[in-house]
Formats: C-alpha cells, structure tokens, sequence
C-alpha cells in the first residue's frame, strides 16, 4: 500500500522498520505474484 501511496523505498523501510533491500526484495516478489496470475505460464 506504501509503495501505491508513491512513498519511495527509503521512506517504506523507515515506516515498516525493515532495510531498503527488504523493501526492494519484498516489492520484487509481489511483482512477480502480479505477473504469474495477470499472465499464467510466463
């Protein structure tokens, strides 16, 4: 919701008390969640 919000990675870590890189990582794999079910078998 954070990163809907146009919060920058920065500002999520420092709201969720989490590194920039488990932002990044986090934010990666709903990516990729969002792609297998919008475009199954890809």
């Amino acid at each position: 919701m954070l990163y809907l919000a146009a919060y920058s990675y920065e500002e999520i870590a420092r709201h969720l008390e989490i590194s920039v890189k488990a932002v990044d990582n986090s934010l990666q794999r709903v990516r990729r969640k969002l792609v297998n079910v919008s475009y199954p078998g890809c």
